[in-house]
């Protein structure tokens, strides 16, 4: 496990949001609609590295979670600053570290590290921990909801892909967080402390958007991916206060 101390900055939460995300009018057609979901959907945040010696353990055990268990959504974060070390991770970028540095603010933790899970933006522990990982996501599953989405639509445009959403009510107290994430990746690792080894990596996040709670609609706008990638892709969007860090409401729509 690799720790990181701290450098806060005073753009801790909102450096992931991207400039084309907006409240704009979407056309009602060729929608995939993820509606009330039957059943309570856990958020695991995953920040990595490839770069890290400690992360692929985590890497695999999150692979298995979200195989045994279809109501686990999962996000792989990969953070910048272990790019240092001799492997410059490819899906690496550093607003997932400020993303991380936030969470360690909110839960007043003393540094980051790799690899750390954060589970339902509440709980944070070791990524390789599996029987505490699993105890807490028993335990987040039976904690109340405070506000429900009715309904996330995704719809592909020629140059564009537009992820719609609708609230119950309009709040304040949240943001609208929304992911765009590739479902695996396999990599040959050249250099670093994982050098010569072949990793596999889960839910990897591509692109990532935030927007402030205050109207009962909004929309995203993620840059369009080829065919290939686009099969392989999902949206994931859920609710989350920017105080505390706490998540409710996770939706995951294949593309």
């Amino acid at each position: 496990m690799r720790y990181l101390l701290l450098l806060f900055s005073t753009c801790m939460f909102n450096v992931c949001s991207n400039s084309n995300a907006n409240n704009s009018t979407l056309d009602s057609s060729n929608y995939k609609t993820s509606n009330d979901q039957p059943h309570k959907k856990i958020l695991l945040e995953l920040f990595t590295s490839q770069g890290c010696s400690s992360c692929p353990s985590a890497d695999k055990l999150l692979g298995e979670l979200i195989q045994q268990d279809t109501n686990i959504v999962a996000l792989s974060f990969h953070v910048d600053y272990w790019n240092r070390l001799g492997w410059k991770d490819p899906f690496s970028n550093k607003a997932y570290s400020q993303r991380q540095s936030f969470y360690a603010r909110a839960m007043k933790l003393q540094s980051v590290y790799t690899p750390q899970l954060i589970i339902q933006g509440r709980y944070e522990m070791v990524g390789s921990q599996r029987l505490r990982i699993q105890q807490t996501i028993k335990q987040v599953k039976t904690d109340a909801e405070e506000v429900s989405m009715v309904s996330v639509n995704v719809q592909n445009n020629k140059n564009k892909i537009a992820v719609s959403y609708s609230l119950s009510e309009e709040t304040k107290n949240y943001q609208v967080v929304a992911a765009m994430i590739y479902d695996k990746a396999v990599t040959q690792v050249a250099n670093g402390e994982n050098g010569g080894a072949t990793l596999t990596n889960y839910n990897i996040v591509k692109q990532f958007q935030q927007l402030p709670a205050k109207d009962k609609e909004g929309i995203f706008t993620f840059a369009k991916v080829d065919d290939e990638t686009l099969q392989h892709s999902s949206v994931i969007v859920f609710l989350q206060n920017p105080v505390t860090g706490a998540i409710t409401e996770v939706n995951q729509l294949k593309l």
